[in-house]
C-alpha cells in the first residue's frame, strides 16, 4: 500500500513537471546544507526528484584522508528540506570506497557509485549499489559490478537511472585492451534481479575515457568519451527488442583538440546535450554545451550553448550537468565571479529548437562559502540542487544548496531615500527616509569616502534610526547610507559631499592611572587630560614589559574615567591609557603594573556526620575556610581505609543523597575542585549501612 501511494505521488509530480509554464521563473535560494565533517566533500554528487533529494559525501567517514562515503537522503515538507536517511555500505575495504561519488534517483530507486571499492575479481574495480524504498525506509537491493572487471576501472564514477534501467560508467577501464579507453554497462531489473550488458563500442584508443558521463531516459542512453578523436564525442544508444545498440556518435561541428565533448552528457526526449569544458570561445577554455535533436533515427546538431559571462578555466560543462524537459543546468565550478574558484551554475531554457540562458546562479554566501559550487547539479521541475564539494571552511567539508522557482522570499532593502547631511563645527548630522522598495530594513550603515566613487574610508552601523550625528576630523567627505536586513544589504542612497572645517585640538595625556586587582578582575581608574581638547573616548593598552613598544591588548573605552576588565589570565602586565577625540590621540598616561595571580587549590572540606535511613545515605560537607574557592567537588567511597575506590562521583553542591546502598561499612572522602585542580581530600567519614 505504501509503495502504490508513493508511486502515485511520483506520477503526480511528473505530471506537474510536464505542465510547467513556458515562461519559467528564476531559481531562488531556498536552503543551504553546509558540510560539518572535515574532508567529507559533501556535494560531490547530487540528484533530486519531487520532494526527495540525495547528496553524496564520498569521504564522510573515518579519519581525515579516508574515502569511505555516505549518501544523505533528504525529504521536503512544504518549503523545508530535512534529513531523512543515511545510506552506507560495509562490504568494501573502507578507506578506498568513495561511496557517493555518483548518485541517481528515480521513483523509488537510488543508485550510488563507489568507483574505488576493492572487490574480488579486480583490485579497486568499483561498484554501484541499488537501494529501494520499501514504504518505510530505503533498503539495499543489489550491488552492480562490471561483467569484465579490471583494476582501477573507476566503475561507478558515473551512474544514471530511468525506471528499471541503470547505466554505469567506468572511464578508466582497460576492457578493450587499451589503457583508460573506458567502458559503460547497462543493467536492467526484472522483479528484484538486475542483469548486466556492456554497451558495444569499437575503435576506442588509449585514454579515450569512454564512460566519463552516462545518462539514460526510457529507451535512449548517452555515453561520453571526452578524449576520443578531435575534441571528444557522445555515443547515443537505443534499446531494441532484446539489447542495446549504438545509434549514432555525436561530435561538435566546430570541434578542436582538447574541447573534451562528452565530459558530461544528458538525455531528454529526442534530445541529447553534451558538455565540452575545454571549448574555446570569447575567452580560452570558456567551455560550451552542444545540443543535438533526433528526427526518426537521425541525430543532428541543434545549437552550441555558451555562458553569458565566459571565464578561462571555469569548467563550464565539466561536471555539474542536468537536463529536465526543456531546461538545462550547467555547472561552472571553476568560476571566479565572487571569489577564486567559488563556482556558479547556468540555467538554460529551450523554446522550440532554440536555447537561451535564463539565469546565472553565483555561489551562495552564508553557511558554506563555496568552493567548486556547481561541481554537481540536478534540476527537476521547479527545484534545482547544486553541490560545492570543496568548501573554503572545514577543510573541504563541502556543502549543497537547494533552489526553487516560483516562490516568494524576503528581499534585501532598496536604497534609502532623501539622504541629507549638514555640518556644524566638526559635527556632521545626517538624515534619510526608509527605502521605498525591497524588504524592511533592520539596520543602516553610514559610508564615507574621500572622493566620489573612491574607496570606503569609514563604515558606521547606526541601528534602525534614520538620523545620526558624528564628530569628524577636518576634511572633505562623500557620505551615503545603506539599509540591510537578514537577506542582505541594499544599494547606497544618493551621496552628499560635506566639508568639516573646524579644527579640534587633540587631548593631552590622561593622568593618575591606577589599577586594583581582585582575583582575575582588574579595575582601572584615571584622571581626564588637563590640557588640549576634550576627550570623546579613551583606549587602554597593555604590554608584557615595562615601557613596552609591542602592544598585546587594546581596549576602546567611551568618555568615562574607569573601566573593569574581567577574566584576565594570570601574569604580570603593564598598562597605559590614551585619550582621543576628533583631533587625534593623546600621549599615553603614566604606566602601571598589574599582577594577576592564578587560583589556589581548595583546602580539604569537612564532612558532617552522615545520616543513614535504611539503605539511603545522606552526606553533607562544608568547604574549608582557607585555600581557593571550590567550583565543584569529587566524592570517593571505599570499603576499607586506603582501599580501592568503589565510587568516584563529581558533585556540584555540598550535599549528596544516595539510595539503595548495599549493606556494609564505607569510608567516604570529599575533595574540592576549581580551575587550579583538585585539592586534598577530607578526613574519611565512616558510613555503616545495616
Amino acid at each position: 500500500m505504501h509503495t502504490r501511494f508513493l508511486t502515485a505521488v511520483f506520477l503526480l509530480l511528473a505530471t506537474l513537471a510536464a505542465s510547467r509554464p513556458a515562461a519559467a521563473q528564476n531559481f531562488i535560494l531556498q536552503q543551504q546544507f553546509p558540510g560539518t565533517t572535515p574532508g567529507s566533500q559533501l556535494g560531490t554528487a547530487v540528484d533530486v526528484e519531487g520532494d526527495v533529494a540525495v547528496i553524496g559525501a564520498p569521504r564522510a567517514m573515518g579519519a581525515p584522508g579516508s574515502s569511505q562515503g555516505v549518501v544523505y537522503v533528504l525529504r521536503r515538507t512544504g518549503a523545508t528540506w530535512a534529513p531523512w536517511q543515511q545510506l552506507t555500505v560495509s562490504d568494501g575495504t573502507g578507506d578506498f570506497e568513495d561511496f557517493g561519488t555518483a548518485v541517481a534517483l528515480n521513483g523509488t530507486t537510488i543508485v550510488v557509485g563507489a568507483p574505488r571499492i576493492s572487490l574480488p575479481g579486480g583490485s579497486r574495480q568499483g561498484a554501484a549499489y541499488v537501494f529501494v524504498f520499501d514504504g518505510t525506509a530505503w533498503v539495499p537491493q543489489a550491488r552492480l559490478t562490471a561483467t569484465d572487471p579490471n583494476t582501477f576501472a573507476n566503475f561507478g564514477a558515473q551512474v544514471s537511472l530511468s525506471g528499471n534501467v541503470a547505466v554505469v560508467g567506468a572511464p578508466q577501464s582497460d576492457r578493450s585492451g587499451a589503457g583508460d579507453a573506458g567502458a559503460a554497462y547497462v543493467f536492467e531489473r526484472v522483479g528484484t534481479t538486475w542483469s548486466a550488458q556492456s554497451l558495444p563500442v569499437t575503435g576506442l584508443q588509449v585514454g579515450d575515457q569512454f564512460g566519463s558521463s552516462v545518462s539514460v531516459l526510457g529507451q535512449t542512453a548517452c555515453v561520453g568519451a571526452p578524449q576520443f578523436g578531435l575534441g571528444g564525442a557522445v555515443y547515443v544508444y537505443t534499446r531494441g527488442t532484446s539489447s542495446w545498440a549504438l545509434q549514432q556518435t555525436l561530435t561538435a561541428p566546430d570541434a578542436q583538440a582538447a574541447d573534451f565533448l562528452g565530459y558530461t552528457c544528458a538525455v531528454g526526449t529526442d534530445l541529447v546535450v553534451g558538455g565540452a569544458p575545454g571549448a574555446a570561445g570569447a575567452v580560452n577554455l570558456q567551455g560550451a554545451a552542444y545540443a543535438f535533436s533526433r528526427s526518426g533515427t537521425t541525430w543532428t546538431f541543434e545549437q552550441k550553448l555558451v555562458p553569458s559571462q565566459p571565464e578561462t578555466n571555469s569548467f563550464f560543462g565539466r561536471a555539474g550537468f542536468s537536463l529536465d524537459g526543456d531546461q538545462l543546468a550547467v555547472g561552472a565550478s571553476g568560476s571566479v565571479a565572487n571569489s577564486p574558484y567559488a563556482g556558479s551554475v547556468y540555467v538554460f531554457d529551450r523554446v522550440g529548437t532554440t536555447w537561451a540562458q535564463r539565469q546565472r546562479i553565483l555561489a551562495p554566501v552564508g553557511s558554506f562559502p563555496g568552493l567548486r559550487f556547481g561541481a554537481s547539479v540536478a534540476i527537476d521541475a521547479n527545484t534545482l540542487l547544486a553541490g560545492a564539494p570543496c568548501s573554503a571552511i572545514l577543510s573541504c567539508a563541502g556543502g549543497a544548496a537547494a533552489y526553487a522557482s516560483g516562490i516568494t522570499v524576503p528581499e534585501a532593502p532598496g536604497a534609502p531615500a532623501t539622504f541629507t547631511a549638514s555640518v556644524s563645527g566638526n559635527t556632521v548630522s545626517m538624515a534619510w527616509d526608509r527605502p521605498a522598495s525591497g524588504g524592511a530594513p533592520t539596520g543602516y550603515t553610514i559610508l564615507a569616502r574621500g572622493t566620489a566613487g573612491g574607496s570606503i574610508i569609514a563604515s558606521l552601523p547606526v541601528g534602525t534610526a534614520t538620523t545620526h550625528s558624528v564628530v569628524a576630523p577636518n576634511g572633505q567627505y562623500v557620505v551615503s547610507v545603506v539599509a540591510s536586513n537578514a537577506v542582505g544589504t541594499g544599494p547606497e542612497s544618493a551621496a552628499v559631499t560635506v566639508v568639516v572645517p573646524q579644527a579640534v585640538a587633540a587631548p593631552g595625556p590622561p593622568s593618575s592611572l591606577a589599577a586594583s586587582v581582585s582575583g582575575s578582575t582588574v579595575t582601572f581608574t584615571w584622571t581626564p587630560p588637563a590640557s588640549g581638547g576634550a576627550a570623546t573616548g579613551y583606549t587602554l593598552v597593555a604590554g608584557l614589559t615595562p615601557n613596552f613598544t609591542t602592544v598585546i591588548a587594546t581596549l576602546p573605552i567611551g568618555a568615562v574615567t574607569s573601566t573593569v576588565v574581567t577574566a584576565v589570565p594570570p601574569g604580570t602586565y603593564y598598562a597605559r591609557v590614551v585619550a582621543r577625540n576628533g583631533g587625534g590621540t593623546s600621549a599615553p598616561s603614566n604606566e602601571v603594573s598589574v599582577v594577576v595571580s592564578g587560583p589556589n587549590l581548595p583546602a580539604a572540606p569537612t564532612i558532617l556526620t552522615p545520616q543513614v535511613a535504611g539503605h539511603t545515605v545522606s552526606l553533607n560537607w562544608m568547604p574549608a575556610p582557607t585555600g581557593g574557592v571550590p567550583t565543584s567537588y569529587l566524592l570517593y567511597a571505599r570499603t576499607a581505609p586506603g582501599g580501592p575506590v568503589i565510587l568516584s562521583s563529581p558533585i556540584g553542591g555540598t550535599a549528596l543523597v544516595v539510595e539503595n546502598v548495599p549493606s556494609g561499612t564505607y569510608y567516604v572522602t570529599v575533595a574540592g575542585v576549581n580551575d587550579a585542580g583538585t585539592g586534598p581530600v577530607s578526613t574519611p567519614a565512616v558510613v555503616v549501612v545495616p
